[in-house]
């Protein structure tokens, strides 16, 4: 016979143990049913050893998740939140503690994974991105009957929480979403469900609407639209519908500032709503970290590089072959390298590098290789890269996890790291950016 499915369902309010925080900082706690069963429940915001109430909500892959009701016993390290919304929104998974307690939270994790793979002396310091300096966010949208609503979907509920207050964004981000909030919905012809992505440039945002199969001209009166947002120092705005991207530009210049190099200020040119790294500090940093790492090297390879963020700073002093399957991010690299004059010693591939990754034959013709993949990581192009033999591998990791496997197959193959540099780019959540470097044993 077998045994009944465990669902969510089946269960009312409980009081539960905190047994331990998870590496996405929610709290672990388990509940036998009649000694037989040892079920497994989730509680964000919670901390080790507190016995709380909690509200079962869904079922996911290894487990019930749910949502915090009350704090029976509360751990010593707890702290006053100082965000009115972070009981609701979910933005944040830590703003019950110290930062002081995040910090150590969070290199005690990444020194935990990496203890079988590097010396922990050479874990560099962490370098920490503060309050108020997120400058991209995704915002859902509703227009209905006249009421408009924007801010974060609640992790708890189909709610759209507001921002107004919010202590992760920029302040000029904030500014930005205040002001769609207040004008939007007066042009908004229909009712409406999307989503709203804001990129913050240095002069400016840059805004994407995502309408899914909608177009913009059933959905706006787009002349006032323009004319709205013309007024609110927005750089470009984009739609992202059904049969592609329709774009009306606002500026004439739309450029990321990266920094100064060789006396002279160097710029990326984003596509609309190209990935940007969430914070200007982290940004600088991981640029800094790369360009340190291959200051020797004369040919490189960029492998997954976007618009250009390590691309171009890099090819002031080396060639640099790009990679990436965006051929918008492409394109916009492009044209920075002709800004620079430099189109003729670099190069530039539309590949798929998960599906199809660059062969061995091109990176073993290169001084060091430079990636930096999606958070799953590259397993395909590692074995590429392996069998390459490159001197030097600059690897940039949003997820302790994928770095990590990826990071044994390195060390299985005549590869060492020779250092890692941690950067919480992502203040107040369990997520952490990781630069990395590897050197060939020969």
């Amino acid at each position: 016979m077998k045994s009944k499915i465990i669902s969510y369902i089946d269960y009312k309010d409980l009081m539960l143990k905190i047994s331990y925080i998870d590496s996405k900082g929610n709290g672990i706690a388990y509940y036998n049913i009649n000694n037989k069963e040892n079920i497994k429940f989730l509680i964000p915001r919670t901390l080790e050893d507190e016995v709380v109430i909690a509200k079962p909500i869904r079922d996911i892959k290894d487990g019930i998740y749910c949502e915090l009701l009350k704090i029976i016993s509360p751990s010593r390290f707890r702290v006053k939140e100082d965000c009115g919304q972070f009981f609701v929104c979910g933005g944040c998974d830590f703003r019950h503690v110290k930062n002081t307690w995040i910090q150590t939270w969070k290199t005690k994790q990444l020194k935990q994974k990496t203890k079988r793979l590097i010396n922990q002396n050479k874990i560099f310091p962490l370098t920490i991105c503060g309050d108020h300096s997120r400058r991209r966010a995704t915002f859902s949208a509703h227009y209905h009957n006249n009421q408009f609503l924007l801010g974060f979907t609640s992790k708890f509920s189909k709610n759209i929480v507001k921002l107004d207050t919010c202590k992760t964004l920029n302040k000029d981000l904030i500014k930005i979403y205040l002001f769609l909030k207040d004008n939007l919905g007066s042009v908004i012809k229909n009712n409406f469900k999307f989503s709203v992505q804001i990129n913050l440039l240095d002069k400016g945002s840059d805004i994407v609407f995502n309408l899914g199969k909608a177009s913009y001209e059933k959905i706006f009166e787009i002349d006032n639209l323009i004319t709205s947002l013309s007024s609110a120092n927005i750089l470009r705005i984009s739609f992202q519908e059904k049969n592609g991207l329709v774009t009306f530009p606002l500026e004439k210049e739309i450029k990321n500032q990266l920094g100064k190099l060789n006396n002279k200020i160097i710029y990326s040119f984003p596509p609309p709503g190209g990935f940007l790294q969430p914070t200007k500090y982290g940004e600088t940093e991981i640029i800094k970290y790369v360009l340190n790492a291959t200051k020797e090297s004369k040919k490189i390879v960029d492998l997954f590089c976007g618009s250009g963020t390590l691309s171009i700073p890099m090819s002031q002093n080396a060639e640099i072959t790009c990679v990436d399957s965006n051929l918008n991010s492409l394109s916009s690299l492009k044209n920075s390298f002709k800004f620079y004059n430099s189109i003729d010693k670099n190069e530039v591939f539309h590949q798929n590098l998960l599906i199809n990754p660059l062969s061995y034959n091109i990176i073993k013709q290169m001084d060091a290789a430079v990636i930096n993949p999606p958070a799953n990581g590259a397993i395909k192009q590692m074995r590429e890269i392996i069998k390459s033999s490159v001197e030097k591998i600059i690897y940039v990791s949003c997820d302790i996890n994928s770095f990590v496997r990826d990071a044994i197959i390195l060390l299985e193959n005549n590869y060492e790291i020779e250092w890692i540099k941690p950067i919480d780019q992502f203040p107040n959540t369990s997520h952490l950016e990781i630069v990395s470097k590897f050197n060939f044993i020969k």
